[in-house]
């Protein structure tokens, strides 16, 4: 399994991208959505398994994706966090 990190190169190059499907967002009115919530989904969703090994097909990913696959990763992130609280009202 590769490392699911962006190295700066790959940051520089993906950042246009990441930057028109921020903007894509905030016109259909997710203004609260950032470029590192994106980074973040196709780091730990999309690309859970590992990065796609071309550039291209990264820059696919993001042109691709929409909103509904970022909050289906944000429903699953909430409900899968756990906080000491909750650990503690199971005893």
């Amino acid at each position: 399994m590769r490392e699911n990190k962006l190295t700066w190169k790959e940051r520089f190059v993906l950042r246009r991208d990441v930057q028109r499907k921020k903007r894509a967002l905030d016109s259909s009115g997710y203004h609260y959505i950032t470029e590192e919530d994106i980074y973040d989904y196709l780091l730990h969703y999309r690309w859970k398994s590992g990065k796609p090994a071309t550039l291209k097909v990264m820059k696919d990913d993001i042109r691709q994706f929409t909103a509904n696959d970022f909050f289906d990763y944000q429903q699953i992130k909430a409900m899968t966090a756990v906080t000491i609280e909750d650990i503690s009202e199971l005893f």
